[in-house]
This record gives structure tokens, sequence and C-alpha cells, in this order.
């Protein structure tokens, strides 16, 4: 049973242009509502289904696909308290075009109360149509910003899930403020720990 306080991660997991699995994780906190890990699961998709990814496919190269997601109950210290479940999404971006390298992402950050506390999304799927010289064009820099707009907001039907960071190092939760900012050029992430996405 789903409950107050509990923090629930979401791992979105995407292929394309040779760059293996690409992954976004979004953590959240149950703040208001009553009922099991099934109504999770439906105000999970809700938010994977019908925000985040209808939102992603518009930008993201057709050489992208977002395969699945899956969800887990954390602790504070990040380690999983227990497994909700997960599903398959299998949409494909929708830009023609050609994808640019996959180390080249969308990027996006939000803001807490808390410095240096922050969330940062290196989103996949940038295109060279969406590009020119580096810097986003209106169009996929208006398409960020709802993006950005979907990730700050608290998500949910029969739950309140409200968006935010989990500080390792205050082993607590800590939401967002609601502000943000988008990156006007294509950002780079390495990778520093195997099996760690984007």
């Amino acid at each position: 049973m789903a409950t107050i306080g509990e923090i629930v991660r979401i791992a979105i997991h995407y292929s394309g242009n040779n760059a293996g699995d690409v992954m976004n994780v979004f953590h959240f906190e149950i703040t208001a509502g009553t009922g099991n890990d099934s109504d999770l699961m439906g105000d999970v998709e809700e938010f994977v289904i019908d925000s985040w990814v209808a939102r992603w496919q518009l930008m993201a190269s057709q050489g992208y696909t977002c395969e699945n997601y899956e969800v887990d109950i954390i602790n504070p210290d990040g380690t999983v308290n227990r497994n909700v479940g997960g599903d398959t999404v299998g949409v494909d971006g929708t830009v023609s075009g050609d994808a640019l390298p996959a180390q080249c992402a969308y990027w996006m950050m939000a803001y807490t109360g808390v410095p240096k506390a922050r969330g940062s999304k290196y989103v996949p799927g940038a295109t060279e149509t969406e590009v020119a010289n580096g810097a986003l064009t209106t169009g996929a820099l208006a398409d960020l910003a709802l993006l950005l707009a979907i990730y700050l907001l608290p998500q949910g039907s029969v739950f309140t899930l409200t968006p935010g960071v989990l500080s390792r190092v205050l082993e607590a939760f800590i939401p967002f403020i609601i502000s943000g900012q988008i990156e006007t050029l294509t950002a780079t992430q390495r990778r520093r720990k195997v099996g760690v996405g984007i």
C-alpha cells in the first residue's frame, strides 16, 4: 500500500543512435492521497505516458525510442524499499533528420530551497533539425520549456506526487521550488559510473 511520505523513484529507459541504454530518473514524494500500489502505478503511467513521453516524442529524433519504465519505493538513503512495477512504452521520437551524436542532449535544471540540491535532466534524442550551430531552435526551446514545466509540477490524480531530488548527503527528499532553467545549447554528460544513465 502506497502511503504519504514515501519516496517514489521512476526510471525511464530510452534507446537509439548507438547510445545503449539511456535513462532519466525522477524522484517524487507522496504528499497526499489514499490508495494502493496499483493506484500509484496509474498515477505514474499518467506522468510517464501522458505527460513526459508525450512531450518528449515531439522533440526527439525518430531514431530514438522510449522503451520502458520501472518504479520503486526507496528509502531516504537511496536503497530500494520495494519494487512497485513497471511497463513497456515503445514510443518513438517524431522529429525527422539525423540525430546528433549520442552524447548530445537537451538539458534542464530544477531548483530546490537547499543550495547545491538540484535536479537536472539530460534529455536524449537531439536532432540536427532542432539545432543550428549548437544552439537550439525556437521550437526546440519551447518544447524544452514545456518539458521543464512537467518536471517541476506535482503529478497524479489519486495521489499528489511532489517532484524533487533525493539528497544522499542529507538522506532526505527535497522538493522543487517550481523554479528552473533550460540550456539554449546542446549539453554533454560523460558517464561516471556504469549503469548510471543520462
